[in-house]
């Protein structure tokens, strides 16, 4: 029989500032809240690793993308932010 439940991993978080953390903490929120789903870890590394990327490794610039994404409801990181 198939194992069911899969351990988490570790969540690595591309910056580590108070200020990216807790943008990061609110979408999650706001995400499982609009959209009634739960970002699981894998998911979430998967996610955290695109946002770097998009955001050219800048903090400051994942941080506004982080923001606009709980303003438009989106779901999806789009490169430079909000549109």
């Amino acid at each position: 029989m198939i194992n069911q439940f899969i351990s988490p991993v570790k969540v690595i978080y591309p910056f580590t500032s108070p200020e990216f953390t807790d943008s990061w903490s609110a979408f999650k929120t706001h995400y499982t809240s609009v959209h009634s789903l739960v970002i699981r870890s894998r998911q979430e590394n998967i996610m955290l690793i695109r946002l770097s990327k998009l955001s050219i490794n800048n903090e400051s610039t994942a941080i506004s993308m982080i923001r606009g994404m709980i303003t438009t409801g989106s779901t999806t990181f789009r490169k430079g932010g909000p549109q």
